[in-house]
């Protein structure tokens, strides 16, 4: 098996016809790892030093996510092109999707910005610079992509960055209020409220952001949440997620 895998990724990596069956995640020994790594060398096959970054450009993304995922082969995942690194390719690929389909890659997304991370992933300037540049875009859909890149970055912390993911609807819907405009795939801020309604916690610390910023023109919202809630008691106790509101609404 171990032949037909190494045979398989190489004719992968070239994006030739290949056996996807020979290349699924496998449960691989150290000795077997260490075999992979010496017959599968990213750099010697596709001729350059910057591999990850080119399977990008080459619209390879996926195969990259295998790449990362698996966690089979050696790779940079710090590997920097000038102004090109593996986060603003990805973020770039997104934001360069239609629209429409946000609900289909949304939580694509989300997942790939993390791996990046769980794989030791390191901020750069060009990633903050790059995130800077987007301002233009307008659109509520990629307007959350750049919420949760822009975050990501700002926390730069694994396990927060798994909170900001989990909890993303509460996130969503502070951001909605904090930046007083629109985020995600909602036709008004009502419909964003409404995603955090089965949870009294998050009701309760929407409410509770609205009287502490005086945002008086969310009071309806507030007073909406305050009839609709279950309980009155219910707070966040998740100690990552309550860093994440201090480091980022407060």
């Amino acid at each position: 098996m171990i032949d037909n895998y190494i045979k398989n990724l190489k004719l992968c990596c070239l994006d030739k016809q290949h056996d996807y069956n020979y290349i699924k995640l496998f449960d691989f020994t150290e000795e077997e790892l260490k075999l992979i790594n010496s017959e599968v060398k990213l750099e010697s096959i596709l001729e350059t030093d910057k591999p990850l970054l080119y399977l990008l450009e080459s619209g390879r993304i996926d195969f990259v996510v295998y790449i990362l995922h698996s966690n089979y082969l050696k790779f940079d995942i710090n590997e920097t092109d000038q102004d090109k690194t593996l986060f603003i390719s990805f973020v770039g690929y997104y934001l360069s999707q239609p629209p429409e389909d946000f609900k289909e890659n949304y939580l694509d997304f989300e997942d790939r910005i993390l791996l990046l991370f769980r794989r030791g992933y390191a901020i750069k300037n060009e990633d903050k610079d790059f995130i800077i540049a987007q301002k233009h875009i307008s659109d509520p859909r990629h307007l959350k992509h750049l919420l949760f890149a822009s975050y990501a970055l700002k926390l730069n912390n694994l396990k927060l960055i798994y909170a900001l993911r989990n909890h993303m609807d509460l996130i969503t819907c502070l951001a909605c209020l904090k930046n007083d405009i629109n985020i995600g795939n909602y036709k008004t801020l009502d419909l964003l409220i409404k995603a955090t309604i089965r949870w009294s916690d998050y009701q309760n610390e929407i409410i509770d952001y609205i009287k502490k910023t005086r945002k008086t023109q969310y009071d309806y919202l507030a007073k909406k949440l305050t009839e609709e809630r279950r309980s009155i008691s219910e707070k966040i106790t998740d100690p990552n997620l309550r860093v994440v509101l201090k480091r980022l609404f407060i």
